[in-house]
């Protein structure tokens, strides 16, 4: 009855079956693992590969979804596209910057052609040495540095404002409009000339005016130099400027003999001279010279002399 019997097959050793799954795992090829996924003795794996799962700090996890694979990767492109902007931005701020530095200035002189200007631009220099933050076309003060080329060179009215580039690389042209005399003195050694405005200088660019200052004062110092204030000669070329904006051209002006405090103004086309005084204002004095010379007019008079030194009244002879 055993022989009929089946017989049963022991289960093989578990040395057996370790070693045959050994051998199958070494024919099987394992995936490889990346850093962010390796599964390593002793630690902790935090994320998950499921878009559907939130986990804590989802975006530092080891375990990254496609979702959250897909936002780091936005997030990246966005932070290297803001660093390109930036470093973009930043090599043309420099290269505009170095459009607008002056290094080197070039002075050119308006409505005035072949000028020295070798002065001009050596002050101009100095002052942009004092002031480096204005070393730029676009913080360039002119204002303040017509003030400082005045203090040295008053024939200098002002600086233009709008300072274009020059040549090359760094340089700048500056256009300076000088003053236009309107008197000539030719009392002391070296002449003096006045613009309309009043301001005294002793260079001149243009013609040598009609107007003289003829000095019958008798009043000298020594080395025979004839003192003159800054305000005398303010007040005679701002006399002549007034008197061309009321229509009369002034001819010559005379200080008479022993005075200082007053002028006489001969005029185109008037037979008589104007005596003026320094103490009173221009404006005043020109206003009531030519309402006198007109009354003189519609009246046929021709007087040996026009006095308007007295405020609002006018004396001839």
């Amino acid at each position: 009855m055993k022989l009929l019997k089946k017989t049963q097959q022991k289960p093989p050793a578990r040395r057996f079956v370790y070693g045959a799954q050994s051998s199958i795992s070494h024919d099987v090829p394992r995936p490889v693992s990346t850093h962010s996924t390796a599964f390593r003795r002793n630690r902790t794996l935090t994320g998950s590969l499921s878009s559907e799962v939130q986990s804590v700090n989802e975006h530092a996890a080891e375990l990254r979804s496609p979702r959250v694979h897909v936002h780091g990767l936005r997030h990246r492109r966005r932070r290297l596209s803001i660093l390109l902007i930036l470093s973009v931005s930043g090599a043309l701020l420099m290269a505009w910057l170095v459009y607008q530095s002056i290094a080197t200035v070039m002075i050119r002189v308006s409505g005035v052609s072949g000028a020295d200007t070798a002065l001009y631009q050596r002050i101009t220099q100095e002052y942009l040495n004092r002031y480096p933050l204005e070393r730029f076309r676009f913080s360039l003060d002119t204002v303040k540095l017509t003030e400082y080329m005045q203090m040295t060179y008053p024939e200098v009215d002002h600086v233009l404002p709008g300072v274009t580039y020059g040549d090359a690389l760094g340089t700048a042209e500056l256009i300076i409009a000088v003053r236009k005399p309107v008197v000539v003195w030719h009392a002391t050694s070296s002449q003096l000339y006045v613009d309309a405005n009043g301001n005294a200088f002793t260079r001149n660019f243009f013609t040598t005016p009609l107007v003289e200052v003829i000095d019958k004062s008798g009043v000298q110092a020594h080395g025979n130099q004839v003192l003159v204030s800054n305000r005398f000669l303010s007040f005679i070329g701002t006399l002549v400027g007034k008197m061309r904006q009321q229509g009369y051209e002034v001819m010559q002006v005379t200080l008479p003999l022993n005075s200082l405090r007053q002028v006489e103004v001969s005029l185109a086309d008037i037979a008589y001279p104007i005596k003026f005084s320094v103490d009173r204002p221009v404006g005043e004095q020109v206003e009531d010279a030519d309402r006198s010379v007109r009354y003189l007019k519609s009246n046929g008079s021709s007087p040996e002399y026009l006095d308007v030194r007295v405020s609002g009244k006018a004396f001839y002879k």
